[in-house]
């Protein structure tokens, strides 16, 4: 349906190999010479949308959260020992920002969370969260779950810390840089006049909001992998 002007089109897939099969496939079927379409995969695409901030590399953040962890718990480990830890934190900080998890609502108090969670305030994604979280703490008051309690205190102070320190040097990690996306203004300039997604299921709350602002724009067509309806996005191509 793109026509002659697919060559103008972005095309985004959920991993490199559909872009790699998409090329091969216009080849095989097109009439005439094209030039090819841009093809990204979304976590290309979202990159595109903040060119001010550089992607880290895992080591580098680890280092960094090592820094913040430090800095805000007085802990006397070396980067080896927290290295296990640091790890969970990381992963746990980038699930946080990639569902747009506000971090005040898991990082507080086990009751508060349960209470968040009896009053229906939260969104499904942010409850999976805190029943995850909440399972860290569940059975026997070990001293392991002494420690990791008094931890749990201290990860606002470091989740924030450790986001501050990332900002002031332009770095990132994935879940960060597309929640900054989807929560501030995407400068119209870096918006490709025409964006296709293809073979989506499974969304995360940074890429629903990011389609919900593209369709919206009205630049976006999709192509699921599964009826529209389960996407949460109003009906396209299905």
């Amino acid at each position: 349906e793109q026509g002659s002007n697919i060559s103008d089109t972005c095309f985004v897939f959920p991993s490199r190999r559909a872009g790699k099969f998409f090329i091969e496939h216009l080849k095989n079927i097109s009439n005439e010479t094209l030039l090819a379409p841009e093809c990204l995969t979304i976590s290309e695409f979202f990159d595109t949308l903040a060119p001010e901030y550089e992607k880290e590399e895992k080591v580098g953040l680890l280092f960094h959260l090592f820094d913040s962890y430090k800095t805000v718990t007085g802990s006397d480990e070396n980067f080896n020992q927290f290295i296990g830890i640091g790890e969970i934190i990381l992963k746990d900080f980038n699930d946080l920002d990639n569902y747009l998890v506000n971090a005040k609502y898991i990082f507080s108090d086990i009751e508060e969370l349960k209470r968040y969670e009896r009053e229906n305030i939260l969104t499904e994604e942010q409850v999976q969260c805190i029943q995850k979280f909440l399972g860290l703490f569940a059975g026997d008051s070990s001293e392991y779950k002494q420690k990791t309690y008094k931890l749990w205190c201290k990860m606002l102070e470091i989740y924030e810390h450790f986001k501050n320190k990332l900002l002031s040097e332009k770095i990132c990690y994935d879940g960060m840089l597309h929640r900054m996306v989807v929560e501030n203004e995407i400068p119209e300039h870096l918006l490709p006049s025409q964006v296709v997604f293809v073979g989506f299921n499974a969304l995360d709350g940074a890429t629903k909001a990011l389609f919900d602002i593209l369709k919206r724009k009205g630049i976006a067509d999709f192509y699921w992998d599964y009826d529209f309806k389960y996407a949460n996005i109003s009906e396209d191509k299905a």
